[in-house]
């Protein structure tokens, strides 16, 4: 918007002439029921958000102006905007300037603002931005702090998280050790016995331990949305292992007939499906959640860590046999005979459940989480992996 030029004298015979040919328009208009021109839509620029800002300062300065802020987007956006399209498809690469002599005419349909008290709004509007922006940075400097507060708060249930996922994963690998945990003997004295026993068990354990404890905190930080723990798949390798099993749940519940994927009436849908719906179909479908992903992590984790301890053994006892040398204890241990687990049909009112997992050790390699909004499970999820 121009600065509002200071206004001219009136001449009352001018003035008349405009008054009249104005009404006489208007007459026109009613008498033919012409529909009103359609808004063309446009967004505002930056520069233009401020003066329709400015001019609802002057607003609440001054009654007389009410409507003077609409009245000026309405401009912007149903006469300026569509004329300055038009003008840089003539003039292309060429700059459109607002105080050019040719642009008078399009610029005199603005509303009319005194200018004294124009400059005054933007000086009130000015000196409100800059409260606001120190209000903005303050409330980010106390919301950080409590951030702090809440991730030292909650440590401690991280800490006793992952303490219970490991030993979780002992039991659904190699029981008769979390035997040695239930009696309060000493961490170090399982490990050593575990070592002693079954040197392969404690290597694959021991390193899958690492990655459990690691994966238990960081469900716990992106579960507690006061900490706006952002969900970060590409700098994060925990979160990286995580989304790739949002996405093998998914593929298992897709497997499902039709008539088993339904919930509370709605129908499941990915993720990836469901970032590209308009709010009408979203209302339509259901998506996994964190407690979903988080249910069937660790025992699939935990499935994959046993195929491996199974696959290591087969491996040094085949190389004892090859070698002439007397099998190791732990490669002589007999493999359970792995029983598969059938398709669960799920009740009519509980949540459908994806097949259990295809062991597999593809993602034991996953490294240890770096130290890290309040957003749903599918906001986090979709904006990291889709786009958002």
């Amino acid at each position: 918007m121009r600065k509002p030029a200071a206004p001219a004298p009136i001449d009352p015979a001018t003035l008349a002439r405009e008054i009249a040919v104005e009404t006489g328009k208007a007459i026109a208009q009613e008498f033919r029921k012409e529909k009103p021109e359609p808004v063309v839509a446009a967004d505002l620029d930056d520069k233009e958000k401020r003066d329709v800002a400015v001019l609802a300062e002057l607003e609440a300065a001054n009654p007389k102006n009410a409507g003077i802020a609409k009245a000026a987007e309405n401009f912007f956006k149903k006469v300026l905007a569509p004329y300055r399209a038009a003008w840089q498809e003539k003039n292309p690469g060429k700059k459109f300037d607002t105080d050019a002599e040719e642009h008078e005419a399009i610029y005199a349909q603005q509303p009319e603002i005194d200018p004294e008290e124009f400059e005054a709004a933007t000086k009130a509007f000015e000196q409100k931005d800059k409260e606001r922006q120190v209000e903005a940075r303050l409330e980010a400097r106390i919301k950080e702090h409590e951030k702090k507060n809440i991730a030292r708060e909650i440590q401690p249930k991280i800490e006793n998280v992952a303490t219970s996922e490991v030993v979780q994963l002992i039991k659904a690998t190699e029981p008769e050790y979390e035997k040695i945990l239930a009696e309060n003997k000493p961490w170090q004295e399982m490990w050593d016995k575990m070592a002693a026993d079954d040197p392969i068990a404690a290597d694959l354990i021991g390193k899958s331990s690492r990655l459990v404890a690691a994966a238990a905190g960081e469900f716990e930080k992106l579960m507690t949305p006061e900490l706006e723990y952002a969900f970060d798949p590409v700098k994060n390798a925990v979160h990286a292992d995580i989304a790739r099993h949002i996405g093998d749940y998914e593929q298992r519940l897709m497997s499902l007939p039709a008539a088993d994927r339904v919930f509370q009436g709605k129908e499941f849908t990915t993720l990836e499906k469901f970032n590209e719906m308009t709010g009408s179909e979203r209302a339509k479908h259901w998506i996994v959640e964190w407690n979903d992903i988080r249910a069937d992590y660790f025992p699939s984790f935990a499935a994959q860590v046993k195929l491996a301890m199974t696959k290591e053994r087969e491996k040094a006892a085949k190389t004892a046999e090859r070698m002439g040398y007397v099998k190791p204890e732990s490669a002589s241990k007999p493999t359970p005979k792995q029983k598969a687990t059938p398709v669960e049909t799920p009740a009519a009112k509980s949540k459908p459940k994806p097949p259990s997992t295809s062991a597999s050790t593809d993602n034991l390699t996953a490294g240890a989480a770096p130290s890290g909004g309040s957003k749903t499970f599918a906001d986090q999820v979709v904006e990291s992996l889709f786009g958002g």
